[in-house]
């Protein structure tokens, strides 16, 4: 009986030295979260990671960059697990507890080299935006996608996970492979989706500018979509997401966007900061002065 009660009292410890750590696990993602080089550490939503975790000084905070599906298994499979880079979505839902929205960001564009961009002529619509499924449907585009990425519910039921034309190539780096692939001579895509603010930072590293593609909005996708953070589905993480949700609430969503606003330039950076200064103003309404 004694032994069975120490027992007890070791695995009920073990959980409350657990639940004393919070692990940010996060794919590398530049420019939101970076990895390697000499910016490592100092992506967009690096330093947003930090200021939350200044909020919940009472654990300790473990950080590990890994592949998404290691960030999906360990949120499923852990109880005290965060993550920055999320898109809601229903199945996500069932395993994750999102938090509020602590950010706007620009959607998915479609990006193809300067000088080609008379392939995707039959597929634009009155607006000059990509009619996605009618392009795919065609049969002779190859597109670059990232294996586990989620692009949002509207692109993502366009994009055919048996269609032999989308491209995933192997690692970490996927996009900044896919970039490769895209400027080769002779190209091995026809283009790729990413967000613009990673498309300029992968340009950036490999020497060449920003003007050298073109981007497309793909029909249906607005303008910008909500970012969020997400827990393990447990009373830990549900806790840590309230933490986070109070602070947002209580006017931290400025300190956030200020945060932002001192990351580099950025493509659109302007209209960027504003759509999330006028979203979280009505959000929150009474902390603005």
């Amino acid at each position: 009986m004694l032994r069975c009660w120490g027992l007890l009292l070791w695995s009920m410890a073990g959980l409350c030295c657990a639940n004393e750590q919070v692990v940010w696990i996060n794919t590398d993602f530049p420019p939101f979260i970076i990895d390697a080089g000499p910016k490592r550490g100092q992506g967009v939503m690096d330093q947003v990671e930090r200021i939350f975790q200044q909020q919940l000084p009472q654990y300790r905070h473990t950080r590990i960059t890994a592949s998404f599906p290691r960030v999906v298994q360990q949120i499923q499979s852990d109880n005290n697990v965060c993550t920055m880079t999320l898109l809601k979505s229903a199945e996500r839902e069932s395993y994750i507890v999102f938090s509020e929205p602590y950010g706007l960001i620009h959607t998915n564009k479609l990006v193809v080299v300067k000088g080609t961009e008379a392939v995707l002529a039959p597929y634009l619509n009155s607006q000059h935006q990509v009619e996605l499924a009618k392009l795919m449907a065609s049969n002779h585009f190859a597109l670059g996608v990232a294996s586990g990425r989620y692009y949002g519910s509207h692109i993502q039921t366009q994009l055919d996970p048996a269609n032999p034309l989308l491209v995933r190539p192997s690692g970490r780096e996927q996009l900044a492979a896919q970039m490769r692939m895209l400027v080769a001579q002779p190209a091995r895509l026809n283009g790729l989706i990413g967000y613009p603010f990673e498309v300029e930072f992968i340009l950036s590293l490999m020497g060449r500018n920003y003007d050298d593609v073109s981007l497309f909005d793909i029909s249906g996708d607005p303008e910008f979509q909500l970012a969020y953070m997400g827990c393990s589905n447990t009373e830990f993480g549900r806790y840590v997401v309230d933490q986070i949700d109070r602070y947002m609430a209580e006017g931290g969503w400025k300190i956030i966007i200020d945060s932002i606003s001192a990351w580099g330039h950025g493509v659109g950076k302007d209209a960027f900061l504003e759509a999330n200064r006028r979203y979280f103003s009505q959000k929150y309404p009474s902390t603005v002065q």
